[in-house]
């Protein structure tokens, strides 16, 4: 009979909602693991150029011939309270400034 039919259709709704939203908590659970996996990566990068690259730009430049003297890491700047610009490290001498990002 139609009620039948739509007895069954409705519970067969609610049965694929439920697998439905039980697919998505799975993949959502899965997007928050990649996330973090990513952030984990993103780190150990930021490390790594801490750690090899930037201790040795003064160096790298001055066997390219440009003698550099100082270097300042993270330099930002504000205009109106919010940043207007960020540079991971600034290596100068008395006459240049070179950015690197």
């Amino acid at each position: 009979s139609l009620q039948e039919s739509r007895k069954e259709f409705s519970s067969s709704l609610q049965e694929s909602r439920k697998e439905f939203n039980e697919q998505m908590s799975s993949i959502n659970k899965k997007l928050k693991n990649v996330g973090k996996k990513i952030g984990s990566l993103t780190d150990r990068w930021s490390e790594f150029v801490e750690g090899m690259v930037i201790p040795n730009l003064i160096p790298l430049f001055n066997e390219k011939g440009i003698k550099m003297e100082r270097s300042y890491s993270n330099v930002v700047e504000k205009k109106d309270g919010k940043i207007f610009y960020e540079i991971d490290v600034l290596v100068t001498n008395d006459k240049y400034v070179i950015a690197v990002d």
